[in-house]
C-alpha cells in the first residue's frame, strides 16, 4: 500500500534526503523514490544504486599532541567544520587546531555521506 511508503526527495549531487513526504495525494517527482525507511537525519540515497542507505561514521585518524591542540588526519575532504560561529571547508583531509586560551571548546563536522560528529578540545 502506497501509504506506508515515504517518497523521499534528495539532492542528486550528494544524495542527502531533504525532504520525505506521505500520504494519498503524493506523486513521484524527479530527484525522488519510494522507501519504506523514514529518514531521521542519519540516513542517505546512494545515488549508484538509488536505495535509501545509512550514513558512515567519520573514520579520520587522531594524533596526540599537547593539551588544547587537535590534529586529524584522513577527514573526507569537503567536510564541513563548524568553529566558533566560523565554517571552513576541509580540502586537504587534515584538520590542525591549536588554541591559545582556556577551556573547553566544541567543533561539529558535517558531510552528507557521514553522520554528523562533534569533538570537545579542552586547553587546561
Amino acid at each position: 500500500m502506497q501509504n506506508d511508503k515515504y517518497l523521499t526527495l534528495y539532492d542528486p549531487a550528494t544524495g542527502v534526503i531533504a525532504m520525505q513526504l506521505n500520504g494519498p495525494l503524493v506523486k513521484k517527482v524527479a530527484n525522488s523514490l519510494w522507501t519504506t525507511i523514514p529518514d531521521d537525519g542519519s540516513y542517505r540515497v546512494n545515488l549508484d544504486t538509488l536505495l535509501v542507505v545509512k550514513k558512515s561514521t567519520f573514520d579520520y585518524a587522531s594524533h596526540p599532541k599537547t593539551s588544547g591542540n587537535l590534529l586529524l588526519t584522513n577527514v573526507p575532504i569537503n567536510t564541513e567544520l563548524h568553529w566558533q560561529s566560523e565554517s571552513f571547508t576541509i580540502i586537504d583531509g587534515v584538520i590542525d587546531i591549536d588554541l591559545d586560551q582556556l577551556g573547553l571548546f566544541t567543533l561539529l563536522l558535517c558531510h552528507p555521506l557521514y553522520l554528523d560528529r562533534v569533538i570537545t578540545i579542552e586547553n587546561s
